[in-house]
């Protein structure tokens, strides 16, 4: 009786864990369905008499720099393109007349352009022949600056000489002054040919200036 009932107990065992494994299978089968259902796209297919077929990109925009009148056309439908291809032609005449236009007051420039850079060159050209004019000019100033201080330098020892000749009363008060007025007006000289001197860069230095601001206004 006792192995009757253990065999009994083992069959219900064997049945309930076929009832679990079952239960199992079926809730996997559906929430696998349910999850199908909520994220698996379907291609739906309509049947219809009146329909037009439209590709996502399948045209471009086409943008010019230049605004004007379309005059030449060469687009067809389902044309294959590459670059460098001409599409269209637009009216160029109002550029073309700019153009004109420009060249025209080009043209006019150019004897203006040509005068400008003929008095750019003279002027450039005189201070060139100022600058040489210039340092003769300090050269010989200052060859009679030294002549004069050879002069002056004489008339120094005269008047010294005559002062002690003056002093011995061997000349008169006459030849004492006319002496000292001699050796007053070389150093005089040599004071004024000095003075000269210094001047002529300082002048120079000014007329190049001035010439500078004319040669940049010509510019």
């Amino acid at each position: 009786m006792s192995d009757f009932v253990l065999s009994f107990h083992r069959l219900q065992a064997d049945r309930m864990h076929s009832t679990v494994w079952t239960l199992v299978a079926a809730i996997a089968v559906l929430v696998a369905w349910v999850c199908w259902a909520m994220f698996v796209r379907v291609s739906l297919y309509e049947v219809s008499s009146e329909a037009r077929v439209e590709l996502d990109g399948a045209t471009y925009p086409v943008e010019s720099p230049f605004l004007g009148r379309i005059v030449t056309s060469n687009l067809r439908v389902g044309q294959a393109v590459q670059r460098g291809d001409l599409l269209l032609e637009i009216d160029a005449m109002p550029q073309q007349l700019q153009l004109h236009e420009a060249q025209v007051q080009v043209q006019g420039l150019e004897p203006q352009l040509a005068r400008l850079h003929s008095q750019i060159e003279a002027e450039i050209s005189t201070r060139g022949e100022e600058g040489h004019a210039a340092r003769l000019s300090a050269a010989e100033a200052l060859e009679r600056v030294r002549e004069a201080e050879t002069s002056a330098h004489f008339a120094d020892q005269d008047l010294g000489r005559v002062r002690k000749l003056y002093s011995q009363q061997m000349v008169s008060a006459h030849d004492l002054d006319k002496a000292e007025s001699d050796a007053g007006r070389f150093r005089a000289a040599v004071a004024a040919l000095q003075t000269a001197v210094s001047r002529i860069p300082q002048e120079q230095m000014a007329h190049d200036r001035e010439r500078e601001v004319r040669i940049a206004r010509l510019l």
